[in-house]
Parts: structure tokens; C-alpha cells; sequence
């Protein structure tokens, strides 16, 4: 009997090793198991974070991300339109810029509309004296004693004295001064249709621009250089529309 229970407890401490050392092979293969996950996991992790940064990078060049794009400047078709917008006048701005040019406009027709022009007179008041020592030859030539040649006599010689004032014949605008030439210092006034010279002062009282009336003081007597050799006088020439005509027809 003894020998029995003997027999007994051996095999039940065989068991009970047994059962230990299978627990203890199962503990193992789960920790091994267990480890080994916890490992795959963690490369795919690091995998997965590789693929999503070489996702972002095309060719060198990094791809912004949606925040990065949102902070990211307009491209230049984009800044373009937007200069362009901007750029671009308001309706408001429009007409107000209209309005302006057209005071602008009514503001310089206003201003370059042309003078009343002078009436043309009739007749002329004779400058000096009341006589022609000299008329006009039109077509025809004269000798001059000055000169020493033929030449036509474009105008009237009126005696006078040096320092003897010249009058206006009409009133007008004095078109314009000059002082060479071979008439002498000049005076030109324009009465309308008609252009009365002065010409053989010595002073002038009037320049360029001035409006005269008839009577009025244009300066005093002189010499007339291709003429210097007749007696003092002035040297009067009269055109009408540009053309030459006899002074001796208006003058009274």
C-alpha cells in the first residue's frame, strides 16, 4: 500500500512539472509574439511617415502643405488681375474725370474764341501833313536818286520834319515793329481788311499787340534808308488781303 502511494506521488509531481514548463512555453511564445508585433507595427509607422514626406517632394521641390498654400503669396497671373482691378477707375471716378474735361473743354473754347475782328475802314486820316510828294507807280518803274536804279514805288512819300509826329490813319492792332530792312524803323497796323506800313521813324511809342485808335501817336518822324536822299518824309504803303494797292485811293 505504501509502496502504491509512492508510486502515486512521483507521477503526480511529473505531471505537475510537465504543466509548468508548458505554461512556461506559452508565456515565452506570447512574449516573443507579443514583441515581435509591437516591432512591425512601429517600421510600418516609420514607413508609412517616409512615404507621406516623399508624397510632399516632387522632383527636389517640397509641396506645400494646405496650410502653407493658404499663407502662400497669389501667383502672377493672380497679382496681375488684382493690379489690374485695382488699377481700373471706379464708375464714380469715371464720370467725375468726364465731367472735368469737358469744364476743361468749355473752359478753353471760351477762351481761344477769336477777338471781334477791326472794321475795315473806308477811308484813311492822312499820318502827316495833308499832301504826297511822291505816288504810288504800281506796275511802272522810277528812278531812284538814292539807289541809283528803276525801281516801283510801292507806297506814297508825305512830307514832313524829322521829330514831327506820325498818326494813326485808322484804329487797328499793331501787327508788328520792326526796324531793318531798307524802309527803316517800321510800323505795321493791322485796320481790318487793309495793312497800313509806317515806315522812316525815328521813335516808335507802340510795340506788337497794342490796339490803337485812329489819331493815336505811333512814334516820330525819321529817315527812310533807300530814300535818304529826298527831302524828310514818311513812307507810307497799303495792302488790302495782301495785295498792294494805291493809299493815295483812301486817304482824305
Amino acid at each position: 500500500m505504501k509502496h502504491y502511494e509512492k508510486r502515486k506521488t512521483g507521477k503526480n509531481s511529473k505531471g505537475f512539472y510537465m504543466a509548468l514548463g508548458i505554461c512556461l512555453v506559452a508565456v515565452g511564445v506570447a512574449a516573443w509574439t507579443t514583441f515581435d508585433s509591437v516591432n512591425n507595427f512601429t517600421a510600418e509607422e516609420d514607413s508609412s511617415s517616409q512615404v507621406m514626406q516623399t508624397e510632399m517632394t516632387i522632383s527636389g521641390v517640397k509641396v506645400p502643405s494646405s496650410s502653407e498654400e493658404a499663407s502662400s503669396p497669389p501667383s502672377s497671373s493672380q497679382a496681375e488681375s488684382q493690379e489690374e482691378e485695382s488699377s481700373a477707375p471706379s464708375s464714380s471716378e469715371a464720370e467725375s474725370s468726364d465731367a472735368e474735361e469737358s469744364q476743361a473743354h468749355v473752359a478753353v473754347g471760351a477762351s481761344s474764341s477769336p477777338a471781334p475782328e477791326t472794321p475795315t475802314p473806308d477811308v484813311l486820316q492822312y499820318p502827316l501833313g495833308d499832301s504826297i510828294s511822291v505816288p504810288f507807280s504800281g506796275d511802272a518803274l522810277v528812278f531812284s536818286e538814292t539807289m541809283q536804279d528803276w525801281r516801283a514805288h510801292t507806297g506814297v512819300d508825305i512830307p514832313g520834319n524829322k521829330g514831327d509826329a506820325v498818326k494813326t490813319c485808322a484804329g487797328g492792332i499793331v501787327e508788328d515793329v520792326s526796324g531793318e530792312g531798307l524802309y527803316g524803323l517800321t510800323v505795321t497796323v493791322s485796320h481790318g481788311e487793309l495793312t497800313v506800313s509806317y515806315c522812316g521813324l525815328d521813335t516808335v511809342s507802340v510795340k506788337k499787340g497794342d490796339t490803337v485808335t485812329i489819331g493815336g501817336t505811333l512814334g516820330t518822324l525819321g529817315t527812310v534808308p533807300c530814300e535818304e536822299k529826298e527831302d524828310p518824309h514818311l513812307h507810307l504803303e497799303v495792302a488790302r488781303s495782301g495785295e498792294r494797292i494805291d493809299p493815295a485811293d483812301l486817304l482824305q
